[in-house]
């Protein structure tokens, strides 16, 4: 696999986001175990479920690939880190850090956005039944974000709090903090194609930042989003399907 176009000054104006549909596949399963390095063999391991680990290692060697095309190497050669805040990043012999990338999967479904310098981060859920969700919103929510779910068709409401937790959880995972940020002192848009992150703790901090967030169109049983610093462009670059290797 090679990313069509080769890098240049648009990647700091657009956002990548590649996707795949990681359908069971023992062949793609046995050459990404042979892909991923021996810390992903040892995390995948780590995950109770075989469906969960399989998952888990093709999204990793499916990453490997995606940078691979970005940065002229082998799937091999390609030497991820850690970041500040435990947020993964490429390891270049310069330093500079570049592409900026994240990751996400759930199901079968997994999500990699890649862009320039600017940070990054994606995420993706499977839409549940089993989740109170109510009970969740409240609980990490904003107040008005709380409201906007429940100006929300009945019918709706459910499917409105996924994509205000995939917008939150992509900024989060963007800006490198993870779930140690807390959730409620933020406020996504809810509902619409996104916009503008709303994070007076970070307005003071940076700014000169502006966060923005985007849905992504995975399919009726999932919903996602990608987050930006910055008002960059948003493009689905690929629907890979179980030969994802």
């Amino acid at each position: 696999m090679s990313v069509a176009d080769p890098p240049s000054a648009r990647w700091n104006r657009e956002v990548d986001v590649w996707f795949a549909d990681l359908l069971p596949d023992r062949l793609a399963e046995r050459e990404a175990w042979n892909l991923v390095s021996a810390d992903e063999q040892v995390r995948a391991r780590r995950l109770k479920r075989e469906r969960d680990r399989v998952v888990s290692v093709r999204t990793r060697a499916m990453l490997r690939n995606v940078l691979a095309g970005y940065l002229d190497v082998g799937a091999d050669e390609v030497n991820i880190g850690v970041g500040p805040g435990g947020k993964p990043e490429v390891v270049e012999p310069d330093g500079a850090g570049w592409p900026r990338f994240n990751v996400s999967h759930s199901g079968s479904v997994a999500l990699i956005a890649v862009t320039g310098r600017t940070e990054v981060g994606v995420d993706v859920e499977r839409v549940r039944a089993d989740i109170a969700w109510p009970d969740v919103a409240h609980a990490f929510f904003s107040p008005a974000e709380v409201a906007a779910i429940e100006r929300v068709a009945q019918a709706r409401r459910r499917r409105a709090f996924f994509e205000c937790w995939v917008r939150k959880e992509a900024y989060v995972k963007g800006l490198g903090t993870g779930l140690r940020r807390a959730t409620d002192d933020f406020e996504v848009p809810v509902g619409g194609a996104g916009g503008v992150v709303l994070d007076s703790a970070r307005s003071t901090a940076a700014p000169t930042q502006t966060w923005y967030v985007h849905r992504l169109d995975v399919g009726r049983d999932y919903v996602a989003a990608v987050a930006v610093d910055g008002n960059l462009k948003v493009r689905i670059r690929r629907r890979w399907s179980a030969d994802c290797r």
